[in-house]
Formats: structure tokens, sequence, C-alpha cells
């Protein structure tokens, strides 16, 4: 058995900036822990046959500048070019169709209201990359596979067993829920957890033989396709791919009873050949597939949440971020919490 002060289940911004100000206050051998090779949680930046992909092309409000700026990333602003590719209800669309008057937290003001939008340069992943794998962090592929909440040991997939003394997590609530015994945890609220209907995220990739679009975004927000986002990567940033070829990101959401098309490369393909992106198949050079579950929650019940999760903070376990609260926060919110926890766990 290992000891560790920290033990932190999630990789996305919340977690970054505990993670960072942890680091800054002096903390070593913090432990991360995530379901993927890279960390980042909804956000990453890979390469391959010459191109760069980004796992999910999120754009930033200017307001966020300063904040995102103390977690050393930097952000380029654009005048918003947007291409309306289908006139319908687009957040409805991305909300999987579900009847929630809501608009997910990744959806900046300025793509809806106009006014500029900011992307990280050089993509997502270095940045995250950066401060989940630095000198005082040590980051691990693996979710708990038990969490003993008295003991404050946490048993990892891979047969790692950790002691700790305060677990932060940013997985998704009932996740981490399902890894706690029965019997050290109150039922009372755990129904409202499993009731929180979320929406996932597919993006479906293409590194396109052509120039790059004249727009930034493209929305589409009739039913006729499945597709609701196109991001025109290369645009943004020409190190995305090279001469006479464009980044393309296509994302369409999908949940419980709207599950993704078993053929979604060649429906988003058709799809993009409908608005004009690409003539045909034999533009597509690569093309990755990126699943981004528990992205944003719908209609569930808070009160009863926070009864579950005011429990699992007396015992030293700190949900944070959309997925651990399974709560719609924008970025703003999410490190507002984030910086909420650090205070209780430094008093």
């Amino acid at each position: 058995m290992e000891e560790r002060k920290y033990l932190v289940i999630g990789s996305d911004l919340s977690s970054a900036w505990i993670v960072h100000n942890l680091c800054r206050g002096g903390e070593r051998r913090i432990m991360v822990v995530d379901s993927a090779l890279e960390p980042g949680g909804f956000y990453g930046t890979s390469t391959g046959a010459g191109f760069k992909f980004e796992k999910f092309p999120q754009f930033i409000d200017e307001r966020y500048i300063e904040i995102l700026g103390e977690l050393g990333i930097k952000l380029r602003c654009i005048e918003r070019r947007i291409d309306i590719l289908k006139q319908g209800r687009y957040i409805d669309k991305i909300n999987c169709w579900m009847d929630a008057d809501l608009k997910p937290w990744w959806i900046p003001e300025g793509m809806i209201s106009g006014g500029p939008l900011c992307y990280p340069e050089g993509g997502w992943g270095p940045h995250l990359r950066s401060i989940f794998r630095g000198p005082c962090v040590e980051y691990l592929p693996y979710t708990p596979r038990r969490i003993d909440l008295y003991r404050k040991i946490a048993v990892l997939r891979n047969g790692r067993v950790v002691r700790y003394r305060y677990l932060i997590a940013s997985y998704p609530i009932e996740l981490v829920v399902e890894a706690i015994p029965p019997k050290q945890i109150d039922k009372g609220g755990l129904s409202d957890i499993y009731r929180v209907r979320w929406v996932n995220l597919l993006n479906i990739v293409l590194g396109v033989r052509r120039d790059p679009m004249e727009w930034d975004i493209g929305i589409h927000g009739g039913r006729a396709s499945r597709i609701h986002t196109v991001v025109n990567l290369s645009r943004l940033d020409k190190t995305y791919s090279f001469k006479g070829f464009t980044v393309v990101s296509s994302i369409l959401s999908y949940c419980k009873g709207n599950p993704p098309p078993p053929d979604a490369v060649s429906r988003v393909i058709a799809e993009l050949r409908w608005a004009k992106v690409i003539r045909e198949r034999s533009q597509v050079a690569a093309e990755r597939i990126y699943v981004i579950p528990y992205i944003h929650p719908v209609e569930s019940n808070e009160t009863e949440i926070w009864k579950v999760v005011d429990e699992l903070r007396s015992h030293n376990l700190y949900p944070a971020g959309v997925g651990g609260l399974a709560r719609n926060l924008d970025i703003g919110q999410q490190i507002e919490i984030a910086t909420e926890i650090l205070n209780q766990i430094y008093r």
C-alpha cells in the first residue's frame, strides 16, 4: 500500500485548477487518475498522418482569458465567423432533443449572441499535459475499482492500493458512488444521481484534401442531420494541417434515447458533402473518432445530489466539476467551486 496526501480522479479543467494550485503551494506526490491514456478529461490534442486532431474543440469567451492564463493557457481570440448550414433549434439539437431549456456550459455566449471567440494556442492537450505530468504529479490511466471512505483507501484497476488523505473527484459522480461499498453511504439521494440524464458527444475529425473554408464554425439546427457543429480547425491554427489540406471537426450529440448511428463516419461524410464541405469520400486522408461522455447533465435533482455531495465531503471526498457535481457549470463556476474545495482542504 502506498500513501498519497491527494488523490485526484479526473483530469478536466476543474481538476487542473486544483492540481495547479496544490503544486504552486508546495504539495508533492499528488496522484491523478483518469480513464484515458493522456490527461485532459474532455480535452486532448493528438497527431497523426501529418495532422493535429482535437478531442473536443471548445471555444472560450473573452472573460475567461485571465482565469485560464493562471493555468498557463494562452488564448488567441478572433471575431466569430459562423456559417449557418441549416436554421433550426440548435440548442435543442445539442441537448439530444430532450425537453430541457438549458444552454450547455461549453457553448460560449459569443457563439450565440456574437462577439469574439477564443481558443488555446496549440490546442488544449499540451496545456493540460503540462499540468498533469508536472514534477509534483503522477498521472495514471486507471480509475478506482473500490473506494473505502472509512479507511480512506482506493483500489485502482491496475491493482495499486492507495491510502489518501483527501480525494478530489471530477469523474462522473455516479461512477464514483458505484465504487463505494453500499453500507458506507446513505442511499437517500442516490436514486436522483442515477436519474440524471446525460448528453454525450461524438466528435468525428477528418483530415480533408481541400483548402480551409472561409468560416470558423458551421451550425446545423435541423433534424435532417445528426451533426450540429462543424469546426474548421485549420483556419484557427495552420499547424493543424499542411498546404492543400484542412482538418474538420464534426460534432453530434447522443443520449440514452437517441444513440449514435452505427455508421457514424459514413453518415458524417455524407452530411459534409451535403454542406459542401467535401465533394467526395476520396478527399478524406485521415480520420479520428472521439467519444466524450458525461459532458452535459440534463434535469438533475440538484437538491438531492447536493445531500450526497455533502455526505461525501464529510469523508474527505470532494466532488468537483460538471461530472462530479452533475451540474451544468460554466468555466467560471467550475473554477469557483474548485477554489472553494481548496479553501476547505487548507482550512
